[in-house]
Protein backbone atom coordinates (compact mmCIF):
# COMPACT_ATOMS: atom_id res chain seq x y z
CA UNK A 1 0.00 0.00 0.00
CA UNK A 2 1.32 3.37 -0.72
CA UNK A 3 2.08 5.72 1.79
CA UNK A 4 -0.65 8.96 1.72
CA UNK A 5 -0.09 11.67 0.31
CA UNK A 6 0.35 15.42 1.83
CA UNK A 7 -2.59 16.58 0.49
CA UNK A 8 -4.46 13.53 2.07
CA UNK A 9 -2.40 14.13 5.59
CA UNK A 10 -3.85 17.78 5.36
CA UNK A 11 -8.04 16.64 4.78
CA UNK A 12 -7.45 13.53 7.84
CA UNK A 13 -5.18 15.38 10.01
CA UNK A 14 -7.21 17.19 13.06
CA UNK A 15 -6.17 20.21 13.75
CA UNK A 16 -7.77 20.47 17.56
CA UNK A 17 -6.50 16.40 18.60
CA UNK A 18 -4.45 15.69 16.11
CA UNK A 19 -5.23 12.40 15.20
CA UNK A 20 -5.25 10.85 11.44
CA UNK A 21 -8.45 9.09 11.41
CA UNK A 22 -9.94 8.78 8.69
CA UNK A 23 -12.72 11.55 8.35
CA UNK A 24 -14.69 9.71 5.70
CA UNK A 25 -17.48 11.51 4.22
CA UNK A 26 -18.28 13.48 7.39
CA UNK A 27 -17.16 17.07 7.72
CA UNK A 28 -15.94 16.72 11.38
CA UNK A 29 -13.54 14.91 13.06
CA UNK A 30 -14.37 11.14 15.02
CA UNK A 31 -13.16 11.53 17.71
CA UNK A 32 -13.34 15.03 19.26
CA UNK A 33 -15.96 16.31 16.51
CA UNK A 34 -13.92 19.53 15.60
CA UNK A 35 -15.80 21.33 12.82
CA UNK A 36 -13.07 22.84 10.20
CA UNK A 37 -16.25 25.43 8.81
CA UNK A 38 -16.22 26.65 12.85
CA UNK A 39 -13.14 26.09 13.67
CA UNK A 40 -15.52 25.18 16.99
CA UNK A 41 -16.22 21.93 18.91
CA UNK A 42 -19.21 21.10 20.44
CA UNK A 43 -19.43 21.02 24.44
CA UNK A 44 -21.45 17.42 23.97
CA UNK A 45 -19.02 15.78 21.40
CA UNK A 46 -15.91 17.56 22.93
CA UNK A 47 -13.69 14.86 25.32
CA UNK A 48 -11.81 15.70 28.28
CA UNK A 49 -8.34 16.24 27.76
CA UNK A 50 -5.42 15.21 29.91
CA UNK A 51 -2.58 16.76 30.37
CA UNK A 52 0.30 14.69 30.04
CA UNK A 53 4.45 15.69 30.62
CA UNK A 54 6.62 15.63 27.53
CA UNK A 55 8.13 12.04 28.68
CA UNK A 56 4.65 11.13 28.39
CA UNK A 57 3.68 11.30 24.68
CA UNK A 58 4.59 7.94 24.00
CA UNK A 59 1.32 6.47 25.81
CA UNK A 60 -1.08 9.31 23.98
CA UNK A 61 -2.39 6.55 21.88
CA UNK A 62 -3.18 4.14 24.67
CA UNK A 63 -4.90 6.98 27.13
CA UNK A 64 -5.79 9.94 25.72
CA UNK A 65 -8.59 11.08 27.68
CA UNK A 66 -9.41 11.40 31.25
CA UNK A 67 -13.23 10.24 32.95
CA UNK A 68 -14.78 12.98 35.23
CA UNK A 69 -14.75 11.35 38.99
CA UNK A 70 -18.03 11.39 40.27
CA UNK A 71 -18.79 13.57 42.96
CA UNK A 72 -20.04 13.15 46.43
CA UNK A 73 -24.09 11.56 46.53
CA UNK A 74 -25.21 14.50 48.55
CA UNK A 75 -24.73 16.72 45.79
CA UNK A 76 -27.14 15.07 43.75
CA UNK A 77 -29.59 15.70 46.48
CA UNK A 78 -31.33 18.97 45.46
CA UNK A 79 -30.91 22.11 47.84
CA UNK A 80 -35.13 22.44 48.28
CA UNK A 81 -36.03 18.47 49.30
CA UNK A 82 -32.74 19.08 52.22
CA UNK A 83 -34.67 22.82 53.49
CA UNK A 84 -38.11 20.78 53.23
CA UNK A 85 -36.46 18.01 55.80
CA UNK A 86 -35.08 19.79 58.14
CA UNK A 87 -37.74 22.12 58.35
CA UNK A 88 -40.04 18.87 59.16
CA UNK A 89 -38.20 17.74 61.56
CA UNK A 90 -37.99 21.52 63.46
CA UNK A 91 -41.68 20.65 63.48
CA UNK A 92 -41.57 17.73 64.79
CA UNK A 93 -39.10 18.60 67.89
CA UNK A 94 -40.98 21.99 68.71
CA UNK A 95 -44.11 19.59 69.23
CA UNK A 96 -41.99 17.57 71.24
CA UNK A 97 -40.77 20.16 73.08
CA UNK A 98 -44.07 21.67 73.55
CA UNK A 99 -45.72 18.01 74.69
CA UNK A 100 -42.55 18.06 77.27
CA UNK A 101 -42.97 21.65 78.30
CA UNK A 102 -46.21 21.14 79.70
CA UNK A 103 -46.19 17.90 80.91
CA UNK A 104 -46.75 19.32 84.58
CA UNK A 105 -50.28 21.19 83.32
CA UNK A 106 -52.45 18.92 80.67
CA UNK A 107 -55.32 21.65 80.81
CA UNK A 108 -55.16 24.89 80.14
CA UNK A 109 -51.43 25.50 78.76
CA UNK A 110 -51.14 22.35 76.66
CA UNK A 111 -54.39 23.31 75.30
CA UNK A 112 -52.98 26.60 74.74
CA UNK A 113 -49.88 25.70 73.15
CA UNK A 114 -51.79 23.05 70.72
CA UNK A 115 -54.05 25.43 69.21
CA UNK A 116 -51.61 28.01 68.37
CA UNK A 117 -49.09 25.38 66.84
CA UNK A 118 -52.48 24.06 64.97
CA UNK A 119 -53.68 27.31 63.78
CA UNK A 120 -50.35 28.11 63.16
CA UNK A 121 -50.05 25.08 60.85
CA UNK A 122 -53.00 26.06 59.05
CA UNK A 123 -52.28 29.11 57.93
CA UNK A 124 -48.59 27.93 56.38
CA UNK A 125 -49.89 25.07 54.70
CA UNK A 126 -53.11 27.10 53.62
CA UNK A 127 -51.07 30.04 52.19
CA UNK A 128 -48.92 27.60 50.14
CA UNK A 129 -51.99 25.62 48.89
CA UNK A 130 -53.58 28.96 47.58
CA UNK A 131 -50.12 30.33 45.81
CA UNK A 132 -50.51 26.69 44.54
CA UNK A 133 -53.99 27.15 43.59
CA UNK A 134 -53.76 30.75 41.92
CA UNK A 135 -50.51 29.51 39.90
CA UNK A 136 -52.25 25.95 38.54
CA UNK A 137 -55.31 28.44 37.32
CA UNK A 138 -52.97 30.63 35.06
CA UNK A 139 -51.52 26.49 33.45
CA UNK A 140 -55.21 25.11 33.83
CA UNK A 141 -58.73 27.65 32.95
CA UNK A 142 -60.37 24.50 33.93
CA UNK A 143 -59.93 24.79 37.56
CA UNK A 144 -62.79 26.00 39.41
CA UNK A 145 -62.94 27.61 42.57
CA UNK A 146 -64.26 24.10 44.19
CA UNK A 147 -61.84 22.44 42.75
CA UNK A 148 -59.48 24.55 45.40
CA UNK A 149 -60.69 21.70 47.36
CA UNK A 150 -62.06 19.21 45.77
CA UNK A 151 -58.83 18.73 43.64
CA UNK A 152 -56.03 18.96 45.17
CA UNK A 153 -53.91 17.01 42.92
CA UNK A 154 -55.05 19.50 40.06
CA UNK A 155 -53.72 22.13 42.22
CA UNK A 156 -49.94 21.37 42.86
CA UNK A 157 -49.35 19.71 39.03
CA UNK A 158 -48.42 22.41 37.95
CA UNK A 159 -45.80 23.65 41.31
CA UNK A 160 -44.51 20.00 41.32
CA UNK A 161 -44.01 20.45 37.54
CA UNK A 162 -41.99 23.77 37.88
CA UNK A 163 -39.39 22.27 40.74
CA UNK A 164 -37.26 23.41 41.81
CA UNK A 165 -38.33 26.74 41.05
CA UNK A 166 -41.58 26.41 43.30
CA UNK A 167 -39.37 24.21 45.93
CA UNK A 168 -40.28 27.07 48.36
CA UNK A 169 -43.93 26.73 47.98
CA UNK A 170 -43.75 22.98 48.29
CA UNK A 171 -41.63 23.62 51.77
CA UNK A 172 -44.35 25.85 53.45
CA UNK A 173 -47.10 23.04 52.57
CA UNK A 174 -45.00 20.22 54.42
CA UNK A 175 -44.28 22.12 57.39
CA UNK A 176 -47.38 23.12 57.85
CA UNK A 177 -48.99 20.02 57.77
CA UNK A 178 -46.32 18.95 59.90
CA UNK A 179 -46.95 21.23 62.45
CA UNK A 180 -50.88 19.59 62.34
CA UNK A 181 -50.10 16.78 62.83
CA UNK A 182 -47.18 17.36 65.76
CA UNK A 183 -50.24 19.85 67.31
CA UNK A 184 -53.05 17.23 67.49
CA UNK A 185 -51.16 13.73 67.55
CA UNK A 186 -47.74 14.77 69.68
CA UNK A 187 -48.98 17.56 71.78
CA UNK A 188 -52.32 16.33 72.40
CA UNK A 189 -54.45 19.03 74.23
CA UNK A 190 -57.59 19.16 72.71
CA UNK A 191 -60.05 16.39 74.78
CA UNK A 192 -62.39 15.46 71.98
CA UNK A 193 -64.43 13.33 74.62
CA UNK A 194 -65.87 16.74 75.99
CA UNK A 195 -67.51 16.99 72.58
CA UNK A 196 -69.92 14.22 74.00
CA UNK A 197 -70.16 15.13 77.19
CA UNK A 198 -73.35 16.73 78.87
CA UNK A 199 -75.06 17.55 75.17
CA UNK A 200 -77.78 14.95 76.03
CA UNK A 201 -76.04 11.47 74.72
CA UNK A 202 -75.54 10.07 78.39
CA UNK A 203 -78.71 9.33 80.57
CA UNK A 204 -79.03 10.48 83.95
CA UNK A 205 -78.65 7.85 87.13
CA UNK A 206 -82.11 7.21 88.74
CA UNK A 207 -83.19 9.14 91.47
CA UNK A 208 -83.16 7.47 94.53
CA UNK A 209 -79.43 6.85 93.86
CA UNK A 210 -78.55 10.49 93.76
CA UNK A 211 -80.92 11.16 96.34
CA UNK A 212 -78.65 9.09 98.33
CA UNK A 213 -75.35 10.16 96.91
CA UNK A 214 -76.63 13.93 97.92
CA UNK A 215 -77.74 12.46 101.50
CA UNK A 216 -74.49 10.76 102.64
CA UNK A 217 -72.14 13.69 101.18
CA UNK A 218 -74.52 16.29 103.51
CA UNK A 219 -74.04 14.21 105.91
CA UNK A 220 -70.59 13.80 105.94
CA UNK A 221 -70.26 17.12 106.05
CA UNK A 222 -72.45 17.37 109.25
CA UNK A 223 -70.45 15.47 110.94
CA UNK A 224 -66.89 17.29 109.97
CA UNK A 225 -68.94 20.23 111.13
CA UNK A 226 -69.72 19.02 114.63
CA UNK A 227 -66.44 17.73 114.85
CA UNK A 228 -65.60 21.15 114.47
CA UNK A 229 -67.61 22.35 117.54
CA UNK A 230 -70.59 23.80 114.82
CA UNK A 231 -72.88 20.85 115.74
CA UNK A 232 -76.21 22.81 115.66
CA UNK A 233 -75.43 24.36 112.54
CA UNK A 234 -75.00 21.09 111.12
CA UNK A 235 -78.11 19.77 112.19
CA UNK A 236 -79.67 22.92 110.94
CA UNK A 237 -78.69 22.07 107.63
CA UNK A 238 -79.42 18.38 107.69
CA UNK A 239 -82.65 18.38 108.87
CA UNK A 240 -84.36 20.03 105.79
CA UNK A 241 -82.86 16.74 103.92
CA UNK A 242 -84.33 14.23 105.81
CA UNK A 243 -86.65 13.18 103.05
CA UNK A 244 -85.11 9.44 102.24
CA UNK A 245 -87.03 6.51 99.93
CA UNK A 246 -86.95 3.85 103.01
CA UNK A 247 -88.40 1.02 100.89
CA UNK A 248 -85.82 -1.23 99.80
CA UNK A 249 -85.08 -1.65 96.09
CA UNK A 250 -85.96 -5.00 94.65
CA UNK A 251 -83.72 -7.06 92.73
CA UNK A 252 -82.97 -5.55 89.77
CA UNK A 253 -80.83 -6.58 85.97
CA UNK A 254 -79.52 -2.73 85.60
CA UNK A 255 -78.65 -0.58 88.55
CA UNK A 256 -77.16 2.99 88.60
CA UNK A 257 -74.11 2.70 90.65
CA UNK A 258 -71.56 5.84 91.91
CA UNK A 259 -68.04 4.90 91.66
CA UNK A 260 -66.04 5.38 95.11
CA UNK A 261 -63.18 4.05 94.14
CA UNK A 262 -60.78 2.23 91.78
CA UNK A 263 -57.30 0.51 90.99
CA UNK A 264 -55.22 0.99 88.44
CA UNK A 265 -52.35 -0.86 87.02
CA UNK A 266 -48.20 0.71 86.68
CA UNK A 267 -49.16 3.12 83.85
CA UNK A 268 -52.18 4.14 85.38
CA UNK A 269 -54.93 2.59 83.76
CA UNK A 270 -58.21 2.22 85.25
CA UNK A 271 -58.74 -1.16 85.89
CA UNK A 272 -61.18 -2.25 88.68
CA UNK A 273 -64.07 0.18 90.00
CA UNK A 274 -65.61 0.03 93.21
CA UNK A 275 -68.83 0.43 93.20
CA UNK A 276 -72.02 1.51 95.66
CA UNK A 277 -75.28 2.86 95.26
CA UNK A 278 -78.62 2.28 97.71
CA UNK A 279 -80.47 -1.17 96.72
CA UNK A 280 -82.28 -0.76 100.19
CA UNK A 281 -82.59 2.86 101.11
CA UNK A 282 -78.98 4.12 102.13
CA UNK A 283 -75.83 4.05 100.74
CA UNK A 284 -73.74 1.33 100.56
CA UNK A 285 -71.05 -0.74 98.87
CA UNK A 286 -71.89 -3.12 95.92
CA UNK A 287 -68.83 -4.65 94.57
CA UNK A 288 -66.34 -4.38 92.55
CA UNK A 289 -66.45 -4.06 88.05
CA UNK A 290 -63.93 -4.88 86.01
CA UNK A 291 -63.48 -2.47 83.21
CA UNK A 292 -60.23 -3.89 81.04
CA UNK A 293 -63.03 -5.33 78.35
CA UNK A 294 -64.33 -1.83 77.75
CA UNK A 295 -64.00 -0.46 74.27
CA UNK A 296 -61.43 1.59 73.59
CA UNK A 297 -63.09 5.37 73.62
CA UNK A 298 -65.30 4.40 76.85
CA UNK A 299 -62.29 3.38 78.36
CA UNK A 300 -60.21 7.05 77.52
CA UNK A 301 -63.28 8.74 78.52
CA UNK A 302 -63.24 6.54 81.90
CA UNK A 303 -59.92 7.05 82.84
CA UNK A 304 -60.28 11.67 81.66
CA UNK A 305 -63.41 11.44 84.23
CA UNK A 306 -61.34 9.80 86.92
CA UNK A 307 -58.44 11.90 86.40
CA UNK A 308 -60.80 14.85 86.65
CA UNK A 309 -62.21 13.42 89.91
CA UNK A 310 -61.34 15.14 93.32
CA UNK A 311 -60.11 11.98 95.40
CA UNK A 312 -60.43 11.53 98.94
CA UNK A 313 -57.86 10.53 101.56
CA UNK A 314 -60.63 7.72 103.36
CA UNK A 315 -63.48 6.02 101.34
CA UNK A 316 -66.76 7.75 101.06
CA UNK A 317 -69.02 5.01 102.02
CA UNK A 318 -67.95 2.18 104.32
CA UNK A 319 -67.61 -0.21 105.89
CA UNK A 320 -65.35 -1.11 102.81
CA UNK A 321 -63.92 -4.58 102.31
CA UNK A 322 -61.54 -3.61 100.02
CA UNK A 323 -58.39 -0.81 99.33
CA UNK A 324 -58.58 1.23 96.59
CA UNK A 325 -57.60 4.70 95.35
CA UNK A 326 -60.48 7.24 96.94
CA UNK A 327 -62.62 9.49 94.69
CA UNK A 328 -65.43 12.16 95.56
CA UNK A 329 -69.06 10.76 94.72
CA UNK A 330 -70.04 12.49 91.25
CA UNK A 331 -68.99 9.71 88.79
CA UNK A 332 -71.68 7.68 88.28
CA UNK A 333 -72.34 4.30 85.94
CA UNK A 334 -75.00 1.65 84.75
CA UNK A 335 -74.75 -1.79 85.86
CA UNK A 336 -76.26 -4.80 84.59
CA UNK A 337 -76.30 -8.14 86.92
CA UNK A 338 -77.73 -11.46 86.97
CA UNK A 339 -79.17 -11.14 90.54
CA UNK A 340 -78.20 -10.20 94.35
CA UNK A 341 -76.56 -12.25 97.02
CA UNK A 342 -78.09 -11.96 100.57
CA UNK A 343 -75.75 -9.17 101.93
CA UNK A 344 -76.41 -7.16 98.49
CA UNK A 345 -73.87 -8.03 96.48
CA UNK A 346 -74.18 -7.93 92.74
CA UNK A 347 -73.69 -11.09 91.30
CA UNK A 348 -71.87 -11.07 87.81
CA UNK A 349 -71.89 -7.17 86.88
CA UNK A 350 -71.39 -5.82 83.70
CA UNK A 351 -70.33 -2.34 82.46
CA UNK A 352 -73.68 -0.98 80.51
CA UNK A 353 -72.98 2.69 80.06
CA UNK A 354 -71.39 5.96 81.81
CA UNK A 355 -74.29 8.48 83.32
CA UNK A 356 -74.24 11.81 83.39
CA UNK A 357 -72.53 12.89 86.29
CA UNK A 358 -73.64 14.31 89.67
CA UNK A 359 -73.24 17.55 91.36
CA UNK A 360 -72.64 17.94 94.76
Amino acid sequence: MSAPTSEQTKLTTCPQCQETTEWGAASWCPECGYYPAFATVPKSAAPVLKDFDDEDDEDVEERPWEEPEPGPIWQLVPGWLILLVIGMIAMLGVSIAGRALTASDEGSMRLLWTLTQLFAGVAVAGLAHTASYMHAIQKNDKLSPMDFLLKPGEVWKPTLANLPATGNRLCLWAWGVTAIFGALIIVGGIRWSAMFEDWGFEKSAQKNLVQAVVQKARQEQAEKAAQNGSLEEAMNDFVGEEEENKEPKPPAIETDCVVVGYRANQKGDVMMLLLAAAPRGRLQYLGTLNVTDLPQETSETLNERIRRTEHRATPFVSPMPISGNWLQPTLLVRVGHDDWTKNFRMIRPVFLELLRETKL
